[in-house]
């Protein structure tokens, strides 16, 4: 459970405790449900992350607005149905109601005032240190990327490029390339950037071979490899090597790549490897049917695919010593990752996701740290160094799956490049 799914239930039990101790006051129900309404509508403005402070600020501004009209809405409400004519006044009311309800109301309103107060830090972090925090860290730095011109990946990719980065980028689609070199050019004129394009598809495995060749052929030394395309398909499909397509994408051609390109990178450096993996790693390695070909679930491939990422993330770190190797989960993100679901899955994509700049955090975060303040083989949620599951750190599992995925690349590897151990 996470801290967003903690703070709203903390909220529903404070209210249900609420209503519980003052049963008898209407007002104090009317109040609960506006804290409740109040902070969830906070809790959304923290979550969709406008594109500019003021349009942050207004919209916490209507947000708290919102509550006040709640509030005040439930105070009248319930005046006029405690009103008891005979009195010819609102004394009924305020002596058996507001008297016996005030305590809860005003911790009410404390609440709801802290959390405005938290809200506003968030948003006033987020916009006027975020963004300029570590600024000019990609100078005279080479990256290579996947899965850079869509979503998060791009950008993170124009961020790196903005700030001086030489970025390698394997593209399937070369339309989608060629508009990342246009947005490039048209809003940083300025910059000393460079981008790269380099055709491949990860969907076959000797076009991801073909790409890795082309990145050796410009001579160049790497100081990243970012390994952030993935896919979730509703329907099971297969590669163009005939193999189930998210198990390809997501895990055994990221490792075919890392095993083509390791060398090029800069030993002597803050080198890395970032790979996107995901808060959905639950489970275990179906190795009695690595590619679902019975009881075939987008969930289950999708899950399966990440929780390999994390696990041969961690077995590699035994391998390489001279740079530090991380996985980072982006949170549920708006990007085309469900772009072949149905329409309801868009809906509670579109209704949960976050915007691809916040979606894009961790990566930029772990694409400039150096490398001495992260732990090699870690996974970053947050920016934060975080636990995962506890299959997450079966070696005894990764190394199974290394052996499977292995026999799977076999044909690509060769005498020049050194096996995958």
């Amino acid at each position: 459970m996470t801290k967003a799914h903690l703070g709203i239930w903390a909220r529903i039990i404070v209210a249900i405790i609420g209503v519980l101790i003052f049963p008898y006051s209407v007002v104090t129900s009317f109040l609960c449900m506006s804290f409740i309404m109040m902070s969830a509508s906070l809790r959304l403005i923290r979550a969709s992350h406008p594109n500019s402070f003021f349009s942050s600020f207004l919209a916490l501004f209507t947000g708290l607005t919102l509550g006040i009209i709640i509030y005040v809405s439930s105070v009248l409400i319930a005046a006029l149905i405690l009103y008891d004519p005979s009195s010819e006044s609102f004394a009924y009311y305020f002596d058996y109601n507001i008297k016996h309800g005030m305590a809860f109301s005003m911790v009410t309103l404390l609440l709801i005032v802290f959390n405005t107060i938290l809200c506003a830090i968030n948003l006033f972090v987020q916009f006027y240190t975020e963004d300029y925090l570590m600024e000019n860290q990609f100078e005279n730095k080479t990256i290579f990327m996947t899965g850079g011109t869509s979503g998060l990946g791009k950008i993170a990719a124009l961020h790196a490029l903005a700030n001086g980065a030489h970025l390698i980028l394997m593209v399937r689609n070369e339309e989608k390339g060629k508009q990342l070199q246009q947005t490039f050019a048209s809003e940083y004129p300025k910059s000393k950037g460079q981008l790269t394009l380099i055709n491949g598809n990860l969907s076959d495995l000797q076009s991801t071979v073909d790409a890795c060749t082309a990145v050796q052929r410009l001579n160049v030394e790497l100081d990243q490899i970012v390994l952030n395309a993935g896919i979730m398909n509703f329907e099971r499909k297969l590669s163009q090597n005939g193999i189930e397509e998210t198990l390809q994408v997501n895990l055994l051609a990221p490792l075919l790549i890392i095993e083509k390109l390791h060398n090029l990178l800069n030993t002597e450096g803050n080198s890395k490897i970032i790979i996107t993996a995901s808060a959905l790693h639950q489970g275990n390695i179906n190795f009695n049917d690595i590619e679902f070909k019975e009881n075939y679930s987008a969930f289950k491939v999708y899950r399966q695919s990440k929780l390999g990422t994390i696990l041969l993330s961690r077995l590699l770190t035994d391998r390489f010593k001279n740079f530090g190797i991380y996985t980072q989960h982006p949170g549920v993100v708006k990007t085309e990752l469900g772009r072949d679901a149905g329409w309801f899955s868009k809906f509670i994509f579109s209704l949960m996701g976050s915007s691809p700049k916040k979606g894009a955090r961790t990566l930029i975060y772990l694409m400039e740290s150096n490398a001495k303040n992260l732990s090699t083989g870690g996974y970053y949620a947050k920016k934060l160094f975080t636990t995962t599951t506890k299959q997450s750190y079966d070696m005894v599992m990764a190394e199974g799956l290394m052996e499977v995925c292995k026999e799977y690349l076999a044909v690509y590897l060769n005498e020049n490049t050194p096996a995958v151990k």
